[in-house]
């Protein structure tokens, strides 16, 4: 069974895409009629978008419309919302309908996970589990290939546990939305449907990191391992289960 989604009732590409944003967007440019302030985008709070700014953004109103832009790390976003609350060194923003992207790419980038070290999705149970390799992961979704033919197609809901190397497994309900043959084998596209905030974080935390570490394997160029496809090794963080 689907576990119950986070942020019920918000876009689940829109509250992955700001769990991501929070740690690989440095600055954010907060657009008002008080002028404009720099400010940093934080973890969302209930129905809120946190952002911290300098004393000088107290100018701006409860109830006013602001615009928010900030760098990711290829390209550029922004979104409107209206001001919640208004406190030293912190503003709060309603949740967003949209995050526009300038170059229209999905709001959560997909990493090409490395080849060989163990990212995976185990989906079913019993007769029906199926251990499926990993192809590219985002904190909103993923590809993966179903190598048993568990006769999965578009819109079915499917409970599993996501498989980082040594880290816990992470529960969460996917669901499908394409398949593919690539190679010879068939990928499925899949976003994540429901997951808890806290592993909703985790990921965003890990994939920022994973993010780094492929981009300096990606300048150093084809070195080691990295020119046989191993790729780097993957970040661990100490897990709180």
């Amino acid at each position: 069974m689907v576990k119950s989604a986070d942020q019920s009732g918000r876009g689940g590409d829109i509250v992955a895409h700001l769990y991501y944003a929070v740690g690989s967007a440095n600055e954010v440019i907060i657009t008002s009629s008080a002028g404009d302030f720099p400010g940093k985008l934080c973890y969302p709070e209930g129905d809120g978008v946190v952002l911290a700014c300098d004393s000088a953004a107290l100018e701006i109103s409860l109830g006013e419309p602001i615009c928010v832009e900030y760098m990711g790390p290829a390209d550029t976003y922004r979104f409107y919302s209206e001001v919640l609350s208004v406190t030293p060194g912190r503003i709060v923003s309603a949740f967003p309908f949209a995050v526009e992207c300038t170059t229209g790419r999905r709001l959560a980038e997909r990493l090409v996970v490395p080849v060989l070290e163990g990212y995976a999705l185990r989906l079913g149970d019993g007769s029906r589990l199926a251990i499926c390799s990993v192809v590219d992961l985002s904190v909103g979704g993923l590809a993966f290939i179903d190598a048993g033919d568990m006769g999965l197609k578009a819109g079915d809901l499917e409970s599993g546990m996501l498989l980082l190397p040594g880290e816990a497994p992470i529960p969460m309900g996917v669901e499908v939305r394409h398949l593919g043959l690539r190679r010879g084998q068939l990928v499925v596209g899949a976003r994540i449907a429901a997951i808890s905030l806290r592993d909703r974080l985790h990921l965003s935390t890990y994939l920022v990191e994973l993010g780094k570490r492929c981009a300096a394997t990606a300048a150093a160029g084809p070195v080691g391992d990295a020119a046989v496809g191993v790729g780097p090794t993957p970040p661990s963080f100490p897990s709180k289960r």
